[in-house]
């Protein structure tokens, strides 16, 4: 989960433009799943095809900066590890990405924050 929160913040940061740089982080658990959304008010994801580069496809030479990789690490993180998964909410300003994790064993979890 921090690696991919990690990639979520410093992807805000490095292709936020001339933007201010403003990040909302906002959570909620709805029976078992806790839902964490990343907001940012960067210029938004401005070539429709750089969805493909979050899908690990090639990215066009038309699309902006950035390979993509990083998102695609994020998501295949998630996966290998059976740990939740990474959904895009808007592209547009602001862009926001939603993870979603299923809490395993809430006991473990209590007893360790003790």
């Amino acid at each position: 989960a921090r690696f991919v929160l990690r990639t979520l913040v410093d992807n805000a940061w490095r292709h936020r433009g001339d933007h201010p740089f403003e990040l909302v982080v906002r959570a909620r658990r709805v029976g078992r799943v806790v839902a964490v959304e990343v907001e940012d008010h960067g210029p938004g994801i401005q070539d429709p095809a750089s969805l493909f580069r979050y899908l690990g496809v090639r990215r066009p030479r038309s699309a902006s900066s950035g390979s993509g990789v990083g998102l695609f690490l994020a998501r295949e993180a998630l996966r290998v590890h059976k740990a939740g998964e990474i959904g895009i909410v808007s592209t547009s300003e602001p862009t926001i990405f939603e993870l979603r994790f299923v809490v395993v064993n809430e006991q473990s979890t209590a007893s360790s924050s003790a």
